[in-house]
């Protein structure tokens, strides 16, 4: 799985959606896809960044041979607790 971390901070939320977009783009991802899945990480980044106290965030994007797409994220931060 093809995986980057980036700083956890608004101004790096370009680069790590470029890094998904960019993936997906190269297994022939439906545009209307590939926008969905950048409003989920968007929500997921600015989640991180803003609340779970991490430096960083690792991101990892994957198609598996029968086209299910994994986006992963992994980051050292306090965990949600409502």
């Amino acid at each position: 799985m093809p995986q980057r971390t980036f700083e956890a901070r608004d101004e790096q939320l370009a680069a790590a959606s470029d890094f998904v977009e960019e993936y997906l783009a190269q297994q022939e991802c439906p545009p209307r896809f590939i926008l969905a899945l950048l409003t989920a990480l968007e929500e997921v980044f600015v989640n991180v960044a803003h609340y779970s106290g991490s430096p960083t965030v690792e991101i990892g994007v994957e198609k598996s041979p029968d086209g299910v797409i994994r986006l992963s994220f992994a980051d050292e931060g306090a965990p949600f607790d409502p």
